[in-house]
């Protein structure tokens, strides 16, 4: 099972995988409380607290870098921010945001199983097709029905 980490903390993982940093130095980094080795790669965000909060519970901070992770909470902007950083997609151009449902994302297989161990249980994967290399879905609230 998948470790849980907040909103803030995915954002900041995977600003600084997106940015190049690789899972195995970001770990090294966070351990040795490196702080200088994540600004060269991203100073965004507040890196510092990051690190601090993370020594406090290192291995679970370490298993959600290396192994993935679900997010405890998530909003509508949350899902929007996490696909633009993580995986370059933009509402409007790579899929469509209507009524607080996003519609027609599509994924590689391997990229897909990550976002789906992310996101949060208020939300459901709806409408997925897949392909040989592709997965195409649509998430929505669970207050909501499929439409």
């Amino acid at each position: 099972m998948a470790v849980s980490v907040t909103l803030m903390e995915a954002y900041m993982i995977e600003t600084l995988l997106a940015s190049g940093m690789e899972k195995a130095d970001l770990i090294h980094a966070i351990k040795t409380e490196d702080l200088d080795a994540i600004l060269q790669v991203d100073d965004s965000f507040d890196y510092l607290a990051f690190i601090k909060e993370a020594k406090d519970d290192f291995r679970r901070v370490e298993q959600a870098i290396q192994s993935g992770y679900t997010i405890k909470f998530i909003s509508v902007y949350g899902i929007e921010r996490l696909l633009n950083i993580k995986f370059a997609l933009e509402p409007g151009k790579d899929y469509s945001l209507e009524d607080h449902q996003f519609h027609g994302i599509k994924l590689k297989q391997d990229e897909f199983t990550d976002f789906e161990t992310m996101l949060s249980p208020n939300w459901n994967i709806t409408n997925k097709k897949t392909t040989n290399t592709k997965v195409t879905f649509d998430i929505i609230h669970q207050t909501h029905s499929p439409s």
